[in-house]
């Protein structure tokens, strides 16, 4: 789409032959790459130039791929995919192939991916519908994946990202909190009330200067919150008249 007509640039981008639940860019072999994934099982990656498909399907997950994240191994782009499968993938994107052995351990659908900052290499953020936030560190295949136990019941969304002083992983889900958990070292700390139903999107965004955490909910609100004190940062946000999705 082009963002000042609201038209679109070009045809529809075809391949997926059922739903796309994911999508994330990438630079891949130093050009900018559009990366989907599908409930065909299939990860697809698009030139946004000319709209063509650029290498074959990456495929691996039995089921649905509902989330996507890129990240850095040895210094080169990857793409990590989680699976309705329960399992989290990393791949080699000119390559077109994964990297080692798929990361196990959720005992449900994984639903979102991140990539939380680190000093090296980045450490993968996982939320799944078993209601566990997971981090794997590297090297991933060599690691049990630490959980964050709290929420209870299945998770949304989760990021990771600087916010302030900070390093933070955020999540949401169906119990109506948001969750934030500190690096390296984190700990239960307890969630802010406000939203009455579940939180399907998190982010941490900066805003005139100020870090802030913001989600968004079934509740029809936007909501923003002081990330070092899980305090709200104002009053909700409305206006939608149905759920916030993103």
């Amino acid at each position: 789409w082009n963002p000042a007509t609201g038209r679109p640039i070009r045809e529809p981008l075809r391949g997926h032959v059922r739903w796309v639940g994911a999508l994330t860019a990438a630079l891949v072999g130093g050009r900018t790459t559009l990366i989907s994934g599908g409930a065909d099982g299939t990860i697809r990656m698009w030139d946004p130039e000319t709209g063509q498909r650029i290498g074959k399907p990456l495929t691996g997950h039995i089921g649905a791929v509902g989330a996507l994240a890129t990240g850095k191994h040895l210094g080169a782009s990857t793409v990590i995919s989680g699976g309705a499968d329960g399992t989290i993938r990393i791949w080699d994107p000119v390559a077109g192939q994964p990297i080692g052995a798929p990361l196990t351990g959720h005992t449900g659908p994984v639903v979102a991916v991140a990539t939380a900052p680190g000093d090296e290499e980045p450490a993968i953020v996982s939320a799944s519908w078993d209601t566990m936030v997971r981090i794997w560190y590297p090297p991933w295949d060599a690691t049990v994946p630490r959980a964050l136990l709290g929420h209870t019941r299945q998770l949304s969304t989760v990021t990771a990202g600087q916010a302030t002083s900070r390093r933070l992983i955020v999540s949401g889900g169906r119990d109506a909190t948001v969750r934030m958990w500190a690096l390296p070292d984190p700990g239960d700390e307890p969630p802010p009330a406000g939203h009455t139903d579940r939180v399907r999107a998190v982010r941490i965004a900066r805003f005139g200067g100020r870090h802030l955490i913001v989600s968004g909910s079934w509740d029809t609100t936007v909501r923003l919150w002081d990330p070092i004190t899980g305090c709200p940062a104002g009053p909700p946000l409305v206006g939608h008249r149905g759920a916030v999705e993103a």
